[in-house]
């Protein structure tokens, strides 16, 4: 209810990803909608599950990265936001039929999911033009993995260690769980989960969700990483405001590290093999940064949470 405190954290955390704001609105992208639908339907999950189902629904028709809001939202029993999702997906797929026609309107749909999954290797026929897994803008750590394949590591082993990544990182969020005393999958009916500390660990995971879709994403461009202020602004939340510990400063080492992680090396776009802006989207260095600031932030989160309702 500090309105100083509220204008403090929004400062903060768009500091810590500015680089990434820059570039959004130097390029005018659709990230910044994207962003808004996220913390939309964040907002209205408790309240108006309906509406936070329809605004995942428009940011699956602009970009994918809503996909990984379906998984979770079956773990968690929102069933009317995971139905609204579901038909709101596809009502806004088939929306443009009014305008183009029904034909027209399957054609785009069918050239869309052929690039989608062109950029995975498979699928053939006319489709969008999307870039490779292994395109050299993607600063994922799935891209960055795919590349060892072109020095001859076989994509199967490649898909092997990206799983292995993920299945480490999920290890570390059960163990994280765990320490504070909370559990990851069993939770109490959707109208319970609006009271603490469930309702900031969803905060928290919502957070980790857009992560995940980031960090694990078969393409990321860096303005993507314009999505990370759900992770900078809860960064932010966390530093500002009660007594300094030393969970709050590991928390600002790791900020300041993904700070640095996204505006460095200088240099805008890769252009040679020999810059060290190449080299560092070639390992996804971006994205290990932003990774490893969401973790930290998870740990710190939990905390708090089970520090202030034991």
């Amino acid at each position: 209810t500090d309105l100083a405190l509220i204008w403090s954290i929004a400062l903060l955390g768009a500091i810590l990803d500015v680089d990434k704001i820059r570039n959004e609105l130097q390029m005018l992208q659709t990230n910044a909608l994207m962003l808004m639908m996220f913390v939309l339907a964040l907002r209205w999950l408790d309240r108006r599950p309906g509406l936070a189902g329809i605004a995942l629904g428009v940011v699956f028709n602009i970009k994918y990265l809503s996909l990984a809001m379906l998984p979770y939202l079956i773990v968690r029993r929102r069933w009317k936001t995971l139905g609204a999702f579901v038909l709101s997906a596809v009502g806004f797929a088939f929306l443009p039929a009014i305008v183009d026609g029904w034909q027209a309107n399957l054609h785009s749909l069918h050239v869309a999911f052929g690039g989608l999954l062109h950029m995975v290797g498979v699928g053939a026929g006319e489709q969008a033009n999307v870039e490779d897994i292994t395109a050299m803008f993607s600063s994922s750590i799935t891209s960055a993995m795919a590349r060892l394949s072109e020095s001859g590591l076989p994509r199967s082993v490649v898909l092997l260690l990206v799983m292995a990544i993920a299945l480490a990182t999920l290890g570390i969020v059960i163990f994280l769980y765990r320490r504070e005393g909370f559990s990851l999958f069993r939770w109490p009916a959707a109208r319970e989960q609006t009271r603490q500390p469930y309702r900031g660990i969803v905060g928290l995971e919502w957070a980790g969700l857009v992560t995940a879709a980031l960090v694990f994403s078969p393409q990321t461009n860096t303005r993507h990483l314009f999505l990370a202020l759900l992770v900078t602004v809860g960064t932010a939340a966390l530093l500002l405001g009660g007594r300094w510990t030393r969970g709050r400063t590991i928390l600002a080492l790791a900020a300041t590290l993904a700070f640095l992680g996204f505006i460095l090396p200088p240099g805008q776009r890769p252009v040679t093999p020999q810059s060290a802006s190449y080299r560092w989207t070639a390992v996804g260095g971006a994205c290990w940064c932003l990774l490893m600031l969401y973790l930290t932030m998870l740990s710190e989160g939990l905390r708090q949470l089970k520090t202030k309702y034991p």
